[in-house]
């Protein structure tokens, strides 16, 4: 009996309540307000905490998923070190190497007595070298020469071999080979360059 009075005292009639009269409402309907009004305000308190926490939650997912190509990226970089490293070695090596073919600015006399006693050696006349003004090109420069020679066809191309064994650069450019007037054989007369590293100069 008693239990069925406690739910009957819980029946209320909502038409019957009016918002002005809040205080004459039923404890019931009072205590449902209640619930309602503070359910509505934790849940919106719940959904703004959860909106800017999901919002942190993608800006930290973003960071993360750079922060991992950038370790991938690293751990790449760093994987090729080694091997970068011993490849700029080898470079260095064959650089240094390769510079040591240029004659630097003292050493271009004795590069003329090579070419001069590579024509001796292989019987040709040397008519004449001149020296051309050396032309700056980036690290290096041009020291352009002219060399007129007169032998036989068999000497010159020995001398062209023989210079090419000397322990510098030295380039042909534009030959002139016509008949000797003077002598038997032909007369060449030949642009050659070799070069000189600017670095070794300074």
């Amino acid at each position: 009996m008693a239990w069925l009075e406690l739910v009957d005292s819980w029946r209320f009639d909502l038409g019957g309540l009016d918002l002005r009269r809040l205080g004459a409402w039923p404890w019931v309907a009072r205590a449902a307000l209640l619930a309602a009004l503070f359910g509505t305000v934790l849940a919106s308190l719940y959904w703004l905490a959860l909106s800017s926490m999901a919002e942190e939650l993608e800006r930290l997912q973003a960071v993360e998923g750079a922060l991992h190509e950038e370790y991938a990226a690293k751990a790449l970089a760093s994987g090729r070190l080694a091997k970068v490293r011993a490849q700029s070695r080898a470079v260095e090596e064959a650089w240094a190497a390769k510079r040591l073919l240029l004659p630097a600015q003292g050493q271009v006399p004795g590069l003329l007595d090579g070419i001069i006693q590579a024509a001796q050696a292989n019987g040709l006349s040397v008519q004449g070298i001149e020296l051309a003004s050396q032309r700056p090109s980036g690290s290096y420069a041009e020291l352009p020469m002219s060399v007129a020679l007169v032998g036989r066809y068999h000497q010159i191309g020995a001398f062209l071999s023989g210079v090419a064994e000397l322990p510098h650069i030295v380039t042909w450019h534009d030959f002139d080979l016509r008949p000797a007037q003077t002598a038997e054989g032909l007369r060449l007369r030949i642009a050659a360059k070799t070069y000189a590293y600017l670095g070794d100069a300074e």
